[in-house]
């Protein structure tokens, strides 16, 4: 018999049929920081032959799993419903410092908490306790009239809280009290404990966990806002939780997540280089905080920017959290920030 290499040798002593290694079955052995259960779904056979297949010494490369969006799932930012107020249509280009090399980084899915509707309700009594929340999972419609409005994700568990009343007159009655005349709000000083006190206490039952020296508290026209980042893997990511108070200390508006932080597996990146064609596609912004009623400054008046440096960070792309790359420029103050994964659509 003539002489057979590894492989075909193992294949014939177990009798298994070796896989083709195409994407679908790549797709199934992404690697994990925490387990490998992938494996697990391949038979023993076929995976020691996958195995010694993977890890020939002829000076080839293991092929990187290549992470697949959900179908069902539109891939759009969270929050993006139109062409946003952020300028477009600028002709962005890469300056040669930026590198060529592509690489790999983790994805992370954000699944709203088991108990979800019970928990928010609990959320809603203590963000409102003497005033009772409309609890909306079915759209952002706000009704003509309607004081308060609890807005939730199902698949997310992002809540959203907003009040319409407060201060507010229609036809010369006052929505928060019901009685005609104008609606006042005073300005008063609560102090800094106060607004940490409430923000514990609300973040708590909104989902966050942690001291409170990581809240931030900044003012701005006597308003008071206290933030604060969800971890993740013990570093701060781009979701959070938010309280907004009027002067006069009543909650304006209020957001956060009842979800948990699940570990997808390892990825191939695009490189710094290849990110900056993304620049102008408001489909691959991945900031999961921009004010879109607000606009951006464009980079430069001319209509053209260059990139000269992309950051790897931690992005917010529809239900997942994801590798981005913020690039910014030397032409003026700006950034974008876009998905950094490598599609299977190139």
């Amino acid at each position: 018999m003539p002489d057979m290499d590894n492989l075909e040798k193992l294949t014939l002593q177990v009798k298994a049929q070796i896989p083709n290694l195409d994407d679908k079955l790549l797709s199934r052995v992404t690697q994990s920081r925490k387990t490998n259960k992938a494996w697990l779904a391949i038979p023993t056979a076929a995976s020691m032959a996958l195995v010694l297949a993977l890890s020939l010494s002829n000076g080839q490369t293991q092929r990187k799993a290549i992470f697949n969006f959900p179908k069902s799932k539109n891939q759009v930012v969270t929050g993006i419903s139109a062409v946003p107020a952020i300028p477009v249509g600028i002709k962005f280009t890469a300056s040669d410092q930026l590198g060529s090399q592509p690489g790999e980084a983790e994805v992370w899915k954000v699944n709203a908490v088991n108990d979800l509707d019970l928990r928010i309700r609990e959320l809603a009594k203590i963000i409102s306790p003497s005033k009772p929340i409309s609890v909306d999972y079915s759209s952002t419609t706000i009704n003509e009239g309607q004081s308060y409005v609890y807005l939730v994700t199902a698949d997310t568990g992002n809540w959203n809280y907003q009040n319409f009343s407060h201060g507010t007159t229609v036809d010369g009655v006052c929505l928060d009290t019901k009685k005609t005349g104008n609606c006042v709000i005073s300005q008063k000083t609560m102090g800094a404990d106060y607004y940490l006190s409430s923000a514990v206490k609300i973040f708590n039952a909104g989902g966050w966990t942690g001291p409170t020296s990581d809240i931030q508290l900044t003012s701005e026209n006597d308003w008071e806002t206290a933030t604060v980042s969800h971890l993740v893997a013990g570093k701060p990511s781009p979701i959070g939780w938010r309280i907004t108070w009027f002067p006069d200390g009543v909650i304006s508006s209020s957001s956060g997540f009842l979800s948990t932080i699940d570990p997808q597996g390892i990825f191939a990146i695009i490189s710094p280089k290849d990110s900056v064609a993304r620049a102008d596609n408001y489909q691959q912004w991945t900031y999961a905080d921009a004010n879109f009623n607000e606009i951006w400054a464009p980079p430069v008046s001319s209509g053209r920017a260059t990139v000269t440096k992309a950051d790897l960070v931690l992005g917010y792309y529809g239900e997942f959290l994801v590798p981005s790359y913020r690039l910014t420029g030397n032409s003026g103050s700006w950034y974008r920030q876009v998905n950094a994964l490598e599609t299977s659509d190139k």
